[in-house]
């Protein structure tokens, strides 16, 4: 009788050991991944961990999962969130800029395991170079026993990728037709880096080569002004496009305009001489207010006057060298553009 009444103890002491150990442990998260590795800016990609019961059964309404970020945001708010079974055990929304899961369906012992996806983007308004992350973690309240061993997805931290300058800040890509030639003018607002633009032309606005290098001012923070001059461009529509190149060899492209040749007439109404000069220059056709442009041949500016009461142009402080010279009329319209050399 003391045997039985003995083994009995030892039964239900282990009954309600085992019953002890089913309720431990609640959901347990695992360490999340990051894709890709590092995130740049500006950049999307994603964050992932599973949820899973370790022990126990659950109601729904039990669970909480609660992602707290740093230097990311999640793309649209709970819609950015997915998971690998069609039933997902949780409803997701943003609260107080923190991702909140809410369980919503029974979850069962050692027959639960989901894993969530994130769509993230990294944020501009709080990027910075180096070491970011978020901390994810769940909870099951009074449902569970409150233990909170590997509740936690840990903190994942990974690295941004310092935003990147733009190079060159482009306010304006214009081509017009001055009787037979293409004049191409473009206008920056700063530069970084830049060692110079390739001009491209095209027949058909897909296959492009290059005909023109203009010269890049380096580093400025000023407008700059640039231009050049085909001379000789295709009969029919002729397009244009702009490679800016950096001194490390990146490119950046920019829109492409056209020009069409078809059935240019051509006209002397107005003229520029004496070509060769050496201290003036004569331009017929132009009247008072027209303003006179003159650039060195990496199109840049170097002489700008208004016409006052004379055609006659002083150039006698500018080097020996070949020049191009531009007269816009008073409503913005361009007359002539025209190549000289200067002599002494």
């Amino acid at each position: 009788m003391k045997t039985f009444k003995f083994f009995s103890a030892i039964l239900i002491a282990l009954f309600f050991t085992s019953i002890s150990i089913a309720q431990v442990q609640d959901f347990n998260l695992s360490a999340p991944a990051i894709n890709p590795n590092p995130l740049e800016f500006p950049g999307v990609g994603t964050f992932e961990f599973s949820v899973n019961n370790v022990q126990g059964s659950y109601a729904a309404g039990c669970g909480t999962i609660t992602i707290e970020m740093d230097k990311v945001i999640p793309i649209d708010g709970g819609n950015s969130v997915t998971s690998d079974i069609p039933n997902t055990k949780w409803s997701w929304s943003m609260v107080n800029g923190k991702l909140i899961g809410t369980q919503i369906a029974i979850v069962n012992e050692f027959l639960y395991s989901e894993t969530i996806t994130v769509a993230i983007q990294v944020s501009e308004s709080s990027v910075e170079p180096g070491s970011n992350g978020f901390f994810a973690t769940v909870s099951s309240g009074s449902c569970g026993d409150g233990n909170d061993t590997n509740n936690n997805a840990s903190s994942y931290t990974w690295t941004v990728d310092a935003p990147q300058s733009v190079p060159v800040e482009m306010v304006s890509f214009d081509v017009s037709k001055v009787k037979t030639n293409s004049l191409i003018e473009w206008t920056t607002a700063s530069e970084l880096n830049n060692s110079h633009f390739e001009i491209e032309r095209s027949e058909n606005g897909v296959e492009f080569e290059k005909i023109a290098e203009v010269n890049g001012n380096g580093n400025s923070n000023r407008t700059m002004k640039y231009r050049f001059t085909d001379e000789k461009p295709l009969a029919g529509v002729n397009y244009y496009r702009l490679q800016q190149v950096d001194f490390d060899g990146r490119t950046t492209g920019s829109e492409i305009k056209s020009v069409n040749f078809n059935n240019l007439a051509v006209t002397d109404e107005y003229s520029i001489y004496p070509n060769p000069a050496s201290e003036y220059i004569n331009i017929k056709g132009i009247s008072e207010g027209t303003k006179i442009l003159v650039y060195n041949l990496s199109g840049s500016l170097i002489l700008e006057s208004d016409i006052l009461n004379s055609n006659r142009i002083f150039i006698g402080d500018l080097d020996v060298g070949m020049y191009i010279i531009s007269a816009i009329s008073s409503n913005g319209e361009l007359m002539i553009t025209e190549r000289i050399t200067i002599i002494k």
